[in-house]
């Protein structure tokens, strides 16, 4: 690899202090999804390695350190994981991924024809027919007793901006705060793990999308001999207002387990959405 981090920004925002916050003291959980085997063939048989438990080892290890609790799925990630029961049946997403704090979803990423993003897991789901999580279609996230905040998926276009970012997660904001993805590749590079272990653990004391952007971006990424691309992530948010958007955007954190904390609140019906 060649290249240095870049002070490239993929945010549009300006720090503004306004709007409400509440405190909250507690206990907080991540839930991990985390999609090593895949495949692409009709039945989901599991097939291809793609590291990501490995990758993500430095931001287990930091979480863990602030004290925060969670749970792994590991290669057991079932699609009803992410339906919402109000758009698929059986979906029990207020079990699995909206049960958290923090979701981190790693998987094969692709594009339907239609421009929406997809996930690529290795379990069949008889509904869809196949191993495919569709936001748009199947997520509402932060509902009914939804306690997700940040959603954290490593996969690739899962924020390809250019064509389907606003139709793959506006309509999945439903009190959740945040959506975190990488326009373009995705890229599951365990020498990178220890970013991931930065990202969380600077994420505690300053903006968790500003963190995402600078720590995760990587320049001149080496794929195969003589094939370099850049990885560019993006942070995602929906509120009531494009001032609410950069306040989120610039100012929230993770909050802290078993202290006082500010918190923003969730918002059910965003109007307003912004990177």
């Amino acid at each position: 690899m060649t290249g240095s981090k870049s002070k490239f920004v993929c945010l549009a925002a300006i720090a503004v202090l306004v709007g409400a916050a509440v405190a909250a003291h507690g206990a907080y959980e991540v839930r991990y999804y985390i999609t090593d085997d895949y495949t692409v063939d009709a039945r989901c048989t599991p097939k291809n390695n793609l590291d990501f438990y490995d990758v993500l080892q430095d931001y287990r290890a930091e979480m863990t350190s602030w004290g925060w609790s969670a749970t792994q799925n590991y290669d057991t990630v079932y699609p009803w994981f992410f339906f919402d029961p109000d758009l698929m049946s059986p979906g029990y997403d207020m079990l699995a991924i909206d049960g958290g704090t923090i979701g981190f979803v790693t998987a094969h990423g692709g594009v339907w024809p239609s421009d929406n993003f997809f996930w690529q897991l290795a379990r069949y789901d008889s509904q869809t027919g196949h191993c495919k999580v569709t936001p748009e279609n199947h997520m509402e996230l932060g509902d009914y007793d939804g306690r997700l905040m940040f959603l954290h998926t490593v996969a690739c276009r899962s924020m390809h901006i250019d064509d389907n970012v606003f139709r793959s997660w506006r309509d999945v904001f439903h009190g959740i705060h945040q959506i975190h993805g990488f326009h373009g590749l995705g890229w599951n590079a365990v020498e990178y793990s220890d970013s991931y272990g930065d990202f969380a653990d600077h994420s505690h004391n300053s903006s968790v999308a500003t963190n995402w952007v600078l720590d995760l971006y990587w320049e001149d990424f080496r794929m195969d001999e003589g094939t370099w691309t850049d990885q560019c992530p993006v942070a995602y948010t929906g509120r009531d207002s494009l001032i609410d958007c950069a306040n989120v955007l610039n100012n929230e954190k993770y909050p802290i387990p078993n202290q006082n904390n500010i918190v923003f609140p969730d918002e059910y019906s965003p109007t307003y959405w912004s990177t």
